[in-house]
């Protein structure tokens, strides 16, 4: 849930990220890591995203922070539509150059 970018270590600074693994049982167990793999630091995903998920909540029912949130927002995508549709029009133009080389062969 929480890879991308969103989640750091708390140890060395680093970006963590999303990983399971299974037990001796056969039971499944989410855990994020520290990408740095000098500092090994990990903790449970439950834990860690039960505190985001509360925090949200929280932060959510204060009319002024999503006020502040809905309005940085709204300003940022003007300018993040634009780069998209630059991104499309540059794929589009190597998805037809990747058409059309096979025939030219």
């Amino acid at each position: 849930m929480l890879n991308g970018g969103l989640l750091w270590c708390g140890k060395c600074g680093n970006e963590m990220e999303g990983r399971s693994g299974t037990g001796a049982r056969g039971v499944r167990y989410y855990y994020y890591t520290c990408k740095n793999k000098e500092c090994k630091f990990k903790l449970p995903a439950d834990e860690i995203e039960g505190v985001i998920l509360t925090r949200i909540r929280e932060l959510s029912t204060k009319k002024d922070i999503m006020e502040s949130i809905i309005s940085s927002t709204n300003e940022k995508l003007p300018k993040e539509l634009l780069e998209l549709k630059e991104q499309k029009t540059l794929l589009q133009k190597e998805l037809t150059e990747t058409r059309i080389l096979p025939m030219a062969l």
